[in-house]
């Protein structure tokens, strides 16, 4: 069945993408895509629900509570994305939305956003039926909220994974993203750079990781390639999905020890099913995409700005504040107090993270371990290869996947849980839309583009959400 999946797959890729034009036969351009891709959907569910004891939670309680922050997740995103889903729509971003409605309309299949070839099609496909009876941008805000219900998904249960013995773990890390801080929040509605995907994909990844080095076995053949898949995938939709890659990649070294050769072979034959796309594409365009990994081309402005010393700087003295709260806009004395309560959080991380190698180290726990190698891979990349954005910490996203469970697993003793649920609190008042005023600044490509949204309970909308037709300048990461 999963060789059925897999051949439906590709191809399914050569009979859709304009790109694989040069390498379609005759006979396959009479075969209706939707029959390829029923071919290729059938089986892989199927093969979803045998093996969803792999990854399903072990108690039914733990199954409700996963289910009850999941419907926190949406419930809190949707007013915002249904209210002022254009608000969320970058000039960057839009270029995703005219990929999306240029599928809908059946105008061109795109493998990448034009001329940015490190930034995939795969949500802007998936967003295409829907914006075909909503509105484009809330289209994309809704399919975002997927996406990103899904990376909290795997957060939970990478803290089940951390902390099985304390069900309190996962549900306050679960919630810490339900009503994450307002950068993330953001981020989680928004198709810019395609962060949310590699996030939900990559983050699935490092579950199936954590648990091979749980395990004495060596990986399995199926779990390698699934989670090959997966990262195949978010490589697809961003190049940034090196980071994740890197992280299971080294954790299935360290798990199949001597014994890699197969389980290799299929995380390695996962990463070109899911990238499939992607590399038709590069077969005919002199292997663009791969330029940016070998250094010959440049993700942003980087030699534009400081040097790694500089951008280390960058990283620890704006980027993780914004990442844990810090927002621009507000008054000068609610701007103060967001400024320290972003410290407070920073600080309060760097400790649940220093427990948390502590703890990793002591009991040999695998989900400790792989977050460990997320956020440190994470952070060498953001200040070696990475420009630094002032106020933006987008390159900084990966590491959320860490965050929650360092910091849940650090605060559930007793009056610790008061400063975890500040944080939570901090997070879902710093979310929340406001106006600004007529004066007020705006930053392209912020943490939130510096866009003021209408407030979810009446606010002005636009009289129209739809991304606007451009035909700007390549984007940036």
């Amino acid at each position: 069945m999963i060789y059925l999946a897999a051949a439906s797959w590709v191809l399914l890729v050569v009979r859709w993408f304009d790109a694989a034009a040069t390498f379609r036969p005759a006979w396959l351009a009479s075969v209706p895509p939707a029959v390829l891709a029923l071919f290729c959907a059938v089986p892989l569910f199927v093969l979803i629900f045998q093996h969803r004891q792999a990854v399903s939670e072990p108690s039914r309680q733990s199954n409700q509570t996963l289910w009850l922050v999941l419907a926190l997740t949406v419930l809190f995103r949707l007013p915002l994305v249904w209210q002022g889903a254009a608000g969320y729509v970058t000039p960057d971003g839009a270029l995703s939305g005219i990929v999306a409605l240029h599928v809908r309309d059946g105008i061109d299949h795109l493998v990448f956003v034009p001329h940015v070839p490190y930034s995939g099609s795969l949500k802007s496909h998936l967003t295409a039926p829907l914006a075909a009876v909503i509105d484009p941008a809330r289209a994309f805000g809704l399919v975002s909220i997927l996406f990103y219900a899904a990376f909290v998904a795997a957060v939970y249960r990478l803290a089940r994974l951390a902390a099985p013995d304390r069900p309190w773990v996962s549900l306050a890390a679960g919630l810490y993203l339900a009503f994450a801080p307002a950068f993330v929040t953001r981020y989680s509605l928004s198709n810019d750079g395609n962060y949310v995907e590699v996030l939900a994909l990559g983050t699935w990844a490092l579950v199936l990781a954590a648990g091979w080095l749980e395990s004495r076995d060596r990986p399995t053949v199926r779990s390698a390639l699934g989670a090959g898949i997966l990262l195949g995938l978010a490589f697809w939709s961003h190049i940034l999905a090196a980071i994740p890659i890197a992280t299971v990649g080294l954790a299935l070294l360290i798990a199949a020890r001597a014994r890699f050769v197969m389980p290799a072979i299929a995380f390695t034959g996962g990463l070109v099913l899911g990238d499939l796309p992607a590399l038709v594409w590069n077969a005919g365009n002199d292997w663009a995409s791969f330029r940016y990994l070998m250094g010959e081309e440049k993700v942003g402005a980087v030699a534009a700005g400081p040097g790694v010393g500089g951008r280390a700087f960058a990283i620890l003295s704006d980027q993780i504040p914004v990442l844990l709260g810090y927002d621009v806009g507000y008054s000068p004395g609610i701007d103060a107090v967001f400024r320290d309560l972003a410290w407070i959080a920073a600080g309060l991380v760097l400790l649940a993270t220093v427990l948390a190698a502590a703890r990793a180290a002591r009991a040999r726990n695998g989900a400790l371990l792989v977050l460990l190698v997320l956020v440190a891979i994470n952070l060498a990349v953001a200040a070696l290869a990475l420009p630094a954005i002032p106020g933006n910490a987008r390159y900084l996203l990966f590491s959320m996947a860490a965050v929650p469970v360092f910091l849940a697993q650090a605060l559930h003793e007793r009056l610790r849980r008061f400063a975890m649920a500040a944080l939570i609190a901090f997070g879902a008042v710093g979310s929340w839309p406001r106006r600004c005023p007529p004066s007020a600044p705006t930053r392209s490509g912020g943490a939130s583009s510096m866009i003021c949204r209408p407030r979810a309970c009446g606010g002005a909308t636009r009289t129209s959400t739809s991304p606007p037709r451009s035909t700007s300048s390549p984007r940036s990461t």
